[in-house]
C-alpha cells in the first residue's frame, strides 16, 4: 500500500462526504455533529489519518483479503477509509448503541459495504471476533485511547485475540506537549468542579455534571453512615474510578479505616458512571510496560502538524514540521498527537 493509494482514498471519501445532506440524515445530533466538522475541514482531519494509515500499513505485506478492525469508530470515518483502500473485512465497533446505529446509517447513504458492527466494548469484541473464528489483522482507532476506563485490564484482554495482528491508535491527549498538557488540565478542573451545559450535540450516555458532585451523590446515596465532611472527603478521594470501583474502594475503608486507592494523576477524572475519561493525560512509560508485559511489541510515534485554512498558522505548522521531522520517533513534546504501535509477537 503506497502513501499515493492512502491519499486517494482520503480523496474519494473527502468527495463522498460532501454531498451528504447531513440534516437530513436519521442519526444523532452527536454524530451530525461530527460528520459537519469534517464536512467543513476535511483537509485538516485527513492529515491525521494519513499519518495513522501510514503507520498502520507501515512494513506489512497489504493484501485486501484483510480484516480491519475501527475501535471506538464513532460516525465511522476509519471505516468508510478502510473500504476506499479496499480492504475486504471491516468491522466497526463502538460501545455507544446510538453511534452503532448512527454508523449503519451514514454507511448505506455513503454506499460502503461493512461486513460488520459490533456494539460493546473490548470484550464484547473480543467474544464476537473468537465466536466468529476472526483473527484481525488491522486494530485502529483515532482518538480513543485517551477515553480507555481501565488501560491495564483493556490490553491484557487482548491476549485473548490471537494471530499476527497490528494495533495503531493516535490521540491529541498529547502529555508530553507543554501547550497541550496545561489546556487539558484547565478541561480537567472544569469537568471536575463545574461541569457543563448540555448541548444539541451531547453524548445521551455522558454525564454533564460535575464528576466531584456525581460521586458524592453517589457515595451518600449507597452510605448513609457519612456526614456532609466525610462526604466531600470521600469524593475526592474516589476522583478517576467508575461507579463500581467507587463502592468497593468505600467499602475496603470501612472495613479497615484506610484507603487504598489513589490517583497517579493530579487531574485526571472520568466520568463516574461510564469511567470514560476527559482527555486522559497518560503515563506512557506505565502504559509501555503494561503493554510489554503482556507479550506485546510497542513503539510510541510522534506526529506532525495538520494543516488548516489558516495560512500565518499553517506557516508556523510547517516550521514545527520540519524540525520534528529530525527528531526521535519517541519524542512528542512538539506533536499535537502521538500514536501508540502495538504487534501481537507471541504468535509469529
Amino acid at each position: 500500500m503506497t502513501e499515493n493509494e492512502i491519499r486517494n482514498a482520503l480523496n474519494r471519501l473527502e468527495s463522498k462526504l460532501s454531498t451528504l445532506e447531513i440534516e437530513n440524515l436519521a442519526i444523532s445530533d452527536y454524530n451530525k455533529s461530527y460528520l459537519k466538522q469534517y464536512q467543513s475541514n476535511f483537509n485538516f482531519y485527513s492529515g491525521y489519518y494519513f499519518q495513522l494509515l501510514s503507520k498502520l500499513l507501515q512494513n506489512t505485506e497489504f493484501q485486501y483479503d484483510k480484516t480491519f478492525i475501527d475501535y471506538g469508530g464513532g460516525c465511522g470515518i476509519l471505516s468508510y477509509l478502510a473500504c476506499e483502500l479496499g480492504i475486504q473485512q471491516v468491522i466497526y465497533n463502538d460501545l455507544f448503541a446510538q453511534s452503532v446505529k448512527d454508523a449503519q446509517v451514514i454507511s448505506k447513504y455513503l454506499n460502503y459495504s461493512i461486513s460488520n458492527f459490533v456494539e460493546g466494548d473490548i470484550q464484547d469484541l473480543i467474544l464476537f471476533l473468537n465466536k466468529n473464528n476472526i483473527q484481525p489483522d488491522y486494530i485502529c482507532s483515532f482518538d480513543v485511547l485517551e477515553h480507555i476506563y481501565n488501560l491495564k485490564d483493556w490490553f491484557t484482554k487482548l491476549r485473548e485475540l490471537k494471530g499476527d495482528w497490528k494495533l495503531v491508535f493516535i490521540t491529541s491527549a498529547n502529555a508530553a506537549n507543554p501547550i497541550i498538557n496545561r489546556k487539558l488540565k484547565k478541561l480537567h478542573h472544569i469537568t471536575e468542579y463545574q461541569g457543563f451545559e448540555k448541548s444539541k450535540a451531547w453524548k445521551e450516555i455522558d454525564t454533564a455534571d460535575s464528576y466531584l458532585e456525581v460521586r458524592k451523590k453517589i457515595i451518600s446515596e449507597n452510605f448513609s453512615q457519612f456526614n456532609q465532611k466525610e462526604l466531600i472527603q470521600l469524593a475526592h478521594a474516589t476522583r478517576g474510578l467508575r461507579i463500581d470501583d467507587i463502592l468497593k474502594q468505600i467499602e475496603i475503608y470501612i472495613e479497615t479505616g484506610k484507603f487504598h486507592y489513589k490517583n497517579p494523576h493530579s487531574t485526571n477524572t472520568c466520568d463516574p458512571f461510564t469511567g470514560n475519561w476527559n482527555e486522559h493525560l497518560i503515563d506512557l512509560n506505565r502504559l509501555s510496560k503494561v503493554i510489554t508485559q503482556n507479550g506485546f511489541k510497542f513503539q510510541l510515534h510522534h506526529t506532525q502538524w495538520s494543516m488548516s485554512h489558516h495560512r500565518v498558522i499553517n506557516f508556523f505548522k510547517g516550521l514545527l514540521n520540519k524540525i520534528i521531522q529530525f527528531l526521535p520517533s519517541h519524542f512528542s513534546q512538539l506533536s499535537p498527537m502521538y500514536m501508540i504501535e502495538v504487534q501481537n509477537i507471541r504468535d509469529i
